[in-house]
């Protein structure tokens, strides 16, 4: 893999839908905790959870449940959500390709993997270790790692695993992200930062549907490494017009 020499790729990868197959434990979670809080009143119906941050999530559900103290009881409510997934924890799969393709990218010198997903930690930490993506006393094979309770936005995670990377490993130059993902927000988060990203077609969002959402490379799985190393060759590439994202950063610029 041909690059500058200070240049590191730092690789993001959503857990939801692009890792592991949570297996609908996520929405059976909020369900038994809200109606262990407040019974039957509580509901799911309708929610679509794809790609938002946890805390987005739970601000929708109060706004659902107005008649319900769900603000005022959060602390509650999360210490029985996280109870719930950790008792369905045998539901949660790893998508095809995933592990195979972490391994890969570990033998990589230029590459750096990192986890940026909208679970808050302690679930993002449950979901890696129950589809053996981690493992409890091992080293973490993820350089860093940012969570749906670290920023406001899906976008405002880029820039924050980059920095977060620099602190923790020394490093002098910007890392240059390239994301893995599952869903437009996925794409819109990488596209704001003129990042790259790979979408992959393991959860609700079609192949169709995420090339329509702009995404650079779009796959059916991740079990063929090849088109997530040929992205990550290209962003690392020392002439910037040739990495994607470049060409449309700049014509966001003269817009």
């Amino acid at each position: 893999m041909t690059a500058a020499a200070s240049a590191i790729a730092l690789v993001l990868f959503d857990i939801d839908g692009t890792l592991v197959a949570p297996g609908g434990t996520g929405r059976r979670a909020m369900l038994e905790a809200g109606t262990a809080l407040f019974g039957d009143a509580f509901r799911v119906d309708e929610l679509d959870p794809s790609g938002k941050l946890d805390p987005v999530i739970f601000e929708e559900l109060a706004e659902r449940h107005p008649e319900l103290d769900l603000r005022g009881r959060a602390g509650e409510f999360h210490q029985y959500y996280l109870a719930a997934m950790r008792r369905q924890a045998d539901r949660m799969r790893p998508l095809p390709g995933a592990r195979s393709t972490l391994e890969r990218l570990a033998t990589e010198p230029r590459v750096a993997l990192g986890i940026l997903t909208g679970n808050v930690a302690a679930v993002a930490t449950l979901k890696l270790e129950a589809t053996g993506m981690t493992q409890p006393g091992r080293t973490d094979p993820f350089a860093v790692r940012v969570h749906g309770d670290d920023a406001p936005r899906r976008a405002d995670l880029v820039p924050l695993a980059q920095r977060r990377y620099r602190l923790r490993h020394g490093a002098t130059a910007v890392p240059r992200p390239v994301l893995v993902g599952d869903t437009p927000r996925d794409v819109e988060a990488a596209h704001a930062h003129g990042a790259p990203v790979l979408a992959v077609a393991t959860g609700r969002w079609s192949a169709d549907a995420l090339r329509a959402a702009g995404a650079d490379r779009v796959v059916q799985d991740l079990r063929d490494p090849t088109p997530l190393l040929e992205l990550i060759a290209t962003t690392l590439s020392p002439t910037p017009e040739t990495r994607p994202g470049a060409a449309r950063t700049r014509r966001e610029t003269r817009s």
